[in-house]
């Protein structure tokens, strides 16, 4: 499965994949890609299975907070890339049951050694 986009400017070009499943592709625009109209491809083996059209405009990043209010901490994942190009993400937030949890597990192991 890929995801090809075509800009204004006729430039076709392939998406990053964040999630597929049999009912949703979120996909992020490319890099580069000219605002105004765009064509989107969906390939599967090379051939086009559904296409759309989608208009690009500039936009700024948005940052969205896990209690929806924008005050709290980010609903974010972080990405560390190591030099030797492996990667590792986790969740910036954890709600307080899962810290609590792992702290208990923790300090169960600390005191089993």
């Amino acid at each position: 499965m890929s995801v090809s986009v075509t800009d204004s400017a006729g430039i076709d070009r392939p998406a990053p994949l964040f999630f597929v499943s049999a009912g949703q592709i979120n996909f992020e625009v490319p890099v580069g890609t000219a605002t105004g109209q765009a064509t989107v491809r969906v390939l599967q083996q090379n051939q086009v299975v559904a296409r759309g059209s989608v208009n690009v405009d500039a936009v700024a990043p948005g940052l969205f907070t896990a209690n929806a209010d924008g005050k709290g901490v980010a609903a974010a994942l972080a990405l560390r890339v190591a030099p030797d190009g492996g990667r590792r993400r986790w969740k910036c937030f954890m709600p307080y049951k899962a810290v609590t949890s792992l702290r208990r597990s923790i300090w169960a192991r600390r005191r089993t050694r």
